[in-house]
């Protein structure tokens, strides 16, 4: 009779006892965020010669050629190469810009301010 009530007790102490023996409760096997991040903060990366650290990508010669008046540095172009050389020079500075489709016109009106680098022999 002794036996008939150890074995089950024995038996039901082993099933539930045994995943918290060999359960591994201390240990993360992944690293979370707090694990990973610098102490300090964040690092950011800036590329030599800027001021911040991103860019504005902006093409303004994707739109069909008959449809844009360019404005560059004051001067008109209708004609998308002579834009597209003039600041295409070694140099060039781009400090601005505006793309604006004015209200009743079909032509839209791309106006650039730039500058050329001191030293830098034009086209």
């Amino acid at each position: 009779m002794r036996y008939r009530l150890i074995t089950p007790a024995l038996l039901l102490l082993f099933v539930t006892g045994s995943p918290a023996l060999f359960a591994q409760t201390n240990q993360k096997t992944f690293p979370d965020y707090e694990d990973i991040k610098p102490k300090y903060g964040e690092l950011v990366d800036h590329p030599a010669g800027r001021k911040s650290a991103y860019s504005i990508r902006f093409d303004p010669f994707s739109y069909p050629a008959d449809s844009v008046i360019y404005y560059l540095n004051g001067n008109r172009y209708r004609n998308v190469r002579k834009a597209k050389r003039e600041l295409g020079q070694k140099g060039v500075v781009v400090e601005g810009f505006s793309n604006k489709k004015e209200a009743g016109a079909a032509k839209r009106v791309i106006s650039i301010q730039y500058s050329v680098k001191p030293g830098q022999a034009s086209i």
